[in-house]
């Protein structure tokens, strides 16, 4: 995929113009996929700020800085982990609008989705007619499609897990924990206590290495 990007980058960069945003959005790119969350961040917010940035690469820049902006809570300063989330939904929300089933990286518009989503109903301001839309012009055949399609109201719960199931090795296990991550995420925003018992099996259930559970314990501990 990254060798996909960069050639079609060369091909396109016929200008200087061209450079400046695409070098930020490429740097922001890089760092991403080696977990410098605050290169990422600042790369991306410059991309997104260049004039020049062709559009193809705009939808992934916004879910990259929405990306960042939750694993960067470590620190403190990224907006879900603050506890702003209605701007980390408008950050998410602006990535997927823009996301459809030709996107070079589809998998990021239904991450970039859940986000919204997680981050929307804490805010209150979740628009689910707007999600459903949405969802519709993202990929339904790949992981995590079930779990947007729960949000959506047109998956059932059971569904859900038994597409986590499929795979091969550590697959089955990495997908349960992501799917009890964002249901209870999902629960808990909605006024669901069963949400906060799910997400504190998650300490139990997840792999030690799982993304979601630094999440869902920097979320649990402050959930009263």
């Amino acid at each position: 995929m990254r060798g996909l990007i960069v050639t079609v980058a060369f091909l396109a960069a016929g200008s200087a113009a061209f450079a400046s945003g695409y070098d930020d959005y490429m740097r922001g790119f890089e760092a991403r996929h080696v977990g410098n969350a605050d290169l990422a961040l600042s790369a991306y917010t410059a991309a997104l700020a260049a004039p020049d940035l062709a559009p193809t690469y705009v939808p992934d820049a916004h879910v990259g800085r929405a990306e960042a902006l939750m694993r960067k809570g470590r620190c403190g300063e990224f907006r879900w982990y603050r506890g702003e989330f209605a701007l980390a939904a408008e950050d998410y929300l602006k990535g997927v609008k823009a996301q459809n089933k030709r996107t070079f990286e589809p998998r990021q518009g239904l991450y970039g989705l859940l986000g919204y989503a997680i981050s929307a109903t804490r805010a209150k301001t979740f628009d689910a007619a707007a999600f459903k839309t949405l969802a519709h012009d993202l990929p339904d055949d790949e992981w995590p499609a079930p779990i947007v399609a729960f949000i959506a109201g047109t998956a059932k719960l059971d569904e859900v897990y038994r597409e986590a199931a499929r795979g091969e090795g550590d697959a089955p296990a990495f997908r349960k924990c992501q799917a009890d991550f964002f249901i209870a995420e999902w629960q808990y925003g909605n006024g669901d206590p069963a949400g906060k018992e799910l997400l504190l099996s998650l300490e139990k259930t997840c792999p030690k290495n799982a993304a979601v559970l630094r999440d869902a314990r920097h979320d649990i501990k402050r959930i009263p």
